[in-house]
């Protein structure tokens, strides 16, 4: 997570970025444990696709290296340009003060993200009315249909190297509404080196989803996924085929005597 971040800060290839979104809520988020501390999972293949706890916590190593990665996450939340651009590649509740040219401005994050494409900055204080801000918001490539509203009225923004990229005079009170649609996706996988090209992941923003039950061997490129509440979908109408992503907030069910799984290998017959 930290040297994807970091390769996009270098490189402003949004590819990293994005590849860093799917480890911090998908990795950071799966292994943490209700604890706090971190722990090991087992590595899903083509024979059974579930993921599953392998060790509670290794607290001599991955704790250290998972309080290392979120410590980075909040750092990460805010990035400055050379020319006193403001970029913000990760959405969560936050708040952060800037030192840019045009003067100190602080702002306020409240996001709904990964669940909803919904972000908005407020400016709590502004010394930087006098002189447009390029503000640079990150556009991953599973964000649909994207709007700015400044202030409630919409407003043109420039897509540049994965971010919408928008002008603004930052006064005190102004606040800035960025929002943009999500669906689940069936997706290849990412890993490659897993041979056979009949399997797929499902996928709603960065979020991996799984199936925690009894295994589907089978799945359609075509299959539909219905919302029932911020984190579970069904399968259809199938009211017992449900499923919801493996980042999961300090959940006392992921541990290795449980027997928590979750299936997130599918396969998809003709592929």
């Amino acid at each position: 997570f930290m040297v994807a971040a970091q390769l996009w800060q270098f490189s402003g290839d949004p590819d990293y970025l994005e590849d860093a979104h799917l480890m911090y809520y998908n990795a950071l988020g799966h292994t943490q444990r209700e604890n706090g501390g971190f722990g090991l999972d087992n590595c899903p293949n083509l024979k059974d696709g579930t993921l599953a706890v392998y060790a509670d916590e290794a607290y001599w190593c991955c704790t250290m290296r998972g309080g290392e990665g979120l410590a980075a996450a909040v750092r990460y939340n805010y990035f400055m340009g050379g020319k006193g651009d403001v970029y913000v590649p990760f959405f969560n509740n936050s708040e952060v003060t800037v030192d840019i040219p045009a003067g100190e401005t602080t702002l306020r994050q409240k996001s709904g993200y990964p669940y909803q494409g919904d972000v908005v900055l407020e400016v709590l204080d502004s010394k930087a009315a006098n002189k447009a801000v390029r503000l640079h918001l990150f556009m991953p490539e599973w964000a649909e249909s994207p709007t700015i509203n400044v202030n409630d009225k919409p407003v043109s923004y420039k897509k540049e190297n994965g971010f919408a990229v928008l002008k603004a005079r930052l006064k005190k009170g102004d606040r800035i509404h960025y929002t943009f649609g999500m669906t689940p996706r069936i997706q290849q996988l990412s890993n490659k080196s897993l041979k056979g090209t009949g399997y797929r992941k499902i996928v709603y923003g960065p979020l991996v989803l799984g199936y925690q039950g009894k295994k589907i061997q089978q799945l359609t490129e075509q299959a539909v996924f219905n919302r029932l509440d911020n984190d579970h979908w069904q399968l259809g109408n199938k009211e017992d085929i449900k499923f919801s992503p493996i980042f999961h907030v300090l959940d006392p069910k992921v541990k290795e005597k449980s027997g928590y799984q979750k299936q997130i290998i599918f396969e998809v017959p003709g592929q």
